[in-house]
């Protein structure tokens, strides 16, 4: 398909740059070069297949919103600080102090330049680790006994692509807004084109009018109608789509409520990732999936929106309101629940 395709591309190019561009001086060999594209592909192939296991209701709306909400409470608490010069204490060690990583140690101080290379080879390293662990558990046997491939092969995907490709680019500021652009950019041509397409729609007057022939009483007996008319058909279009709006919801919820029972029980045996979840007594080490009420998206929208500061009262009423659905009587949005299916 077309994704395989792109992705044969980048790996072609990247062997290109890497590994032809100095092996091609040694040997006219082509045997090591495809040997290591099979190998990348090989691993590719076997992420693809683990993507197809993973939990993504989780993952997106609960374990990625966790660690959005821990950086949004590091960094306001690392900017927070009561002390003035020259007890003030650089916002970016709080941080990393709240928050500590190996690959982030030690924080680049401008006072000490030695700092940001140490800071950069512990990036690097940590980058080393985490493809040899990736490694492990992709590649076949005899492939991972080979020390010369793999070697090579950690050494294309940790500098060339995550360091130079996606540390180096897709992770900086003008990248990511120049997506943004560009994703603007196409949403704003399709809404100028319909809203040309629907002014020349609209656009239904007479050529007398558009020359401005036409008396002035004519012409406002006839915006006068115009008004009336608009404002009737207006008003009427609008009930239309609140009765439509209306009637999908109801349909939506219902058809929801009636199916819920007939899918699939959440209440599997899931191997543990990470995280503190409640364990079911059973079998220690295995725990039951939550309720989909208590992931925590809905607590890094609160969090964003500063609800606990702003609207204390109404962030106590969601939260009792949420409480009741999960641990009600009823058990509408526990595991299984008929919200939660």
């Amino acid at each position: 398909n077309d994704v395989d395709l792109q992705l044969y591309a980048i790996i072609a190019v990247v062997v290109k740059d890497l590994v032809y561009s100095w092996y091609a001086k040694i040997t006219p060999d082509q045997d090591f070069v495809e040997e290591v594209v099979r190998i990348v592909a090989h691993c590719t192939r076997a992420l693809e297949s683990r993507f197809r296991r993973v939990d993504f209701e989780g993952l997106i709306l609960d374990e990625m919103p966790d660690l959005i909400e821990g950086h949004i409470h590091a960094y306001r608490v690392s900017h927070q600080s009561q002390h003035l010069p020259p007890v003030l204490i650089d916002p970016h060690v709080i941080y990393h102090n709240l928050v500590p990583h190996p690959a982030l140690s030690p924080v680049p101080d401008p006072a000490v330049p030695s700092t940001a290379a140490k800071q950069q080879e512990h990036e690097a390293e940590y980058r080393q680790l985490l493809v040899q662990g990736a490694l492990a558990v992709l590649l076949p046997t005899e492939d991972l006994e080979n020390a010369c491939l793999r070697t090579l092969v950690a050494d294309v995907i940790a500098d060339s692509i995550l360091g130079n490709s996606v540390g180096g680019k897709v992770c900086e500021g003008w990248f990511i807004w120049g997506g943004i652009t560009k994703l603007v950019d196409v949403v704003k041509a399709r809404v100028e084109r319909k809203a040309t397409c629907e002014e020349m729609e609209i656009d239904t007057r007479s050529r007398l009018e558009k020359s401005g022939l036409l008396s002035e009483k004519g012409q406002n007996k006839e915006i006068s109608k115009e008004d009336r008319r608009s404002t009737f058909s207006s008003a009427f279009w609008r009930i239309l789509q609140y009765g439509f709006l209306t009637f999908v919801t109801i349909r939506f919820v219902v058809l929801g409520v009636i199916t819920a029972s007939s899918r699939p029980l959440r209440s599997r045996w899931t191997s543990k990732t990470w995280g503190s979840r409640e364990v079911w007594p059973m079998e220690e080490g295995v725990e039951a999936p939550r309720p989909m009420l208590s992931f925590k998206i809905l607590s890094v929208i609160s969090v964003l929106l500063d609800l606990r500061s702003r609207m204390p009262w109404l962030s106590g009423s969601l939260a009792l309101f949420q409480y009741q659905l999960i641990h009600g009587p009823f058990g509408l949005a526990a595991t299984d629940g008929i919200l939660d299916q």
